[in-house]
């Protein structure tokens, strides 16, 4: 269902990441009365720690063809791009069934399809919140780059291109030579891809913070307390925790990774799980680049920032639990020093989030089946920054009783998994 009949004057957001800011932003903007709720201090989650990327043109879901043969390797390499504690599978596994099944190759090209959908509009939704936030500063149109240390791995590369290129992306391949009048600072690689479209955030805390800002210019509110629970009373939607309670016409849970939780106590299931990403920041690098560059055999970004080169990425499933690896961080840091000889690793600074993940790479975004009044939007995955405007826009055109500017069909919640 793409239009709600019972339009609410004052709506509830759980969630103060980068996305439950913009929801509430444009709400905000479009008039309604908006109560923002976190436990922590608008974008100290996920929002943090990202890679500070937001891409406008094709991004292929994580569950891919040949996904399946790939998964016992993943289980065997606790240091390969994708990790799987070995005591988190009994839970992880009817998760990893989906994922493995949304993997084939009609599957894969469909929800491609629909993540673009997605991804066309999300740089535009940006641009007024930008604005109207003085925002604008920390964004560089850069485009962003991709290198393959091996001849095979570039081979992949070329196919990933190819298929970016088939569904209107724009991706250009780069031999060694062209890699390096690119970007000096990198050792010699078997090639690159460029991809001009991606926009990069310099400072991704702050960003949420000027846009937290505006809303709370507007005139939105804040609520800093952990919300345990939710539920109707009276016809109203309910957050209730820590002793404390708000209640509203509408209710939207956007609290990504922590989002499971909270819809369990609503009796609504979904197969919502948690890659935890982590980063290292190394104050003294920024310098060597003048564009995020991903490898593409480490699942990383090396990203410039206004406080240093952020390297984050990899993906660890291992829940919301368990205390973070510091392998993780070092196993990126082998490959940085290998692609950035001599870089300066002094005073550096490490952070473990938590990324928000269907098993089809789609987010939840939309009502809630079953319960009026109920909105979702979570499980973005390492689309969370990038989608986060066009997220906002969408629920705010449904919340408005207007059609939604993007098909909301293929991200609804009861959505089949096989």
């Amino acid at each position: 269902m793409n239009r709600v009949t019972k339009l609410p004057r004052h709506v509830l957001v759980v969630g103060a990441g980068i996305v439950g800011v913009c929801i509430a932003l444009q709400l905000r903007r479009a008039g309604l009365e908006v109560t923002l709720i976190d436990r922590d201090e608008p974008g100290r989650g996920c929002s943090f720690g990202n890679a500070g990327i937001i891409a406008g043109d094709v991004v292929a879901p994580i569950a891919a063809p040949g996904i399946v043969t790939k998964v016992p390797g993943y289980l065997a390499d606790p240091e390969g791009p994708l990790a799987i504690r070995w005591s988190y599978l009994p839970a992880l596994a009817p998760w990893l069934v989906r994922f493995v099944w949304a993997g084939r190759q009609r599957i894969f090209e469909q929800n491609t399809r629909h993540l673009a959908s997605l991804t066309a509009q999300a740089q535009a939704a940006f641009a007024p919140l930008l604005a109207e936030a003085n925002a604008a500063d920390l964004i560089r149109k850069t485009g962003m780059l991709t290198v393959y240390e091996t001849e095979q791995a570039f081979a992949d590369g070329r196919r990933d291109a190819a298929y970016r290129r088939r569904f209107g992306g724009e991706a250009v391949e780069l031999g060694p030579a062209e890699v390096a009048a690119l970007v000096p600072a990198l050792a010699r690689v078997a090639g690159g891809v460029r991809r001009p479209n991606p926009h990069q955030v310099v400072d991704p805390l702050t960003l949420t913070q000027r846009l937290h800002d505006l809303f709370a210019k507007l005139g939105g509110q804040t609520l800093r307390f952990a919300v345990e629970r939710i539920g109707q009373v009276d016809g109203q939607w309910q957050a209730q925790g820590q002793g404390t309670a708000a209640q509203s016409d509408a209710l939207v849970v956007a609290c990504g990774a922590w989002s499971k939780r909270l819809l369990d106590t609503v009796g609504l299931r979904l197969p919502l799980d948690t890659e935890r990403g982590y980063h290292v920041m190394l104050p003294g690098a920024e310098g060597l680049l003048s564009m995020p560059v991903s490898s593409g055999e480490g699942g990383f970004f090396m990203t410039p920032m206004r406080h240093g080169l952020r390297i984050a990425g990899t993906v660890e499933m291992g829940g919301l639990e368990r205390a973070p690896d510091p392998r993780r961080v070092e196993v990126m840091l082998r490959r940085v020093r290998r692609l950035l000889p001599g870089i300066d690793e002094r005073n550096p600074s490490s952070w473990m989030g938590f990324r928000p993940s269907m098993p089809d790479s789609l987010p939840v975004v939309g009502p809630a089946p079953g319960r009026p009044g109920l909105f979702l939007a979570f499980g973005h995955g390492h689309l969370g920054l990038a989608l986060s405007a066009i997220t906002g826009k969408l629920l705010t055109q449904l919340l408005q009783g207007e059609a939604p500017s993007v098909d909301l069909a293929p991200f609804r919640a009861d959505r089949a998994w096989t």
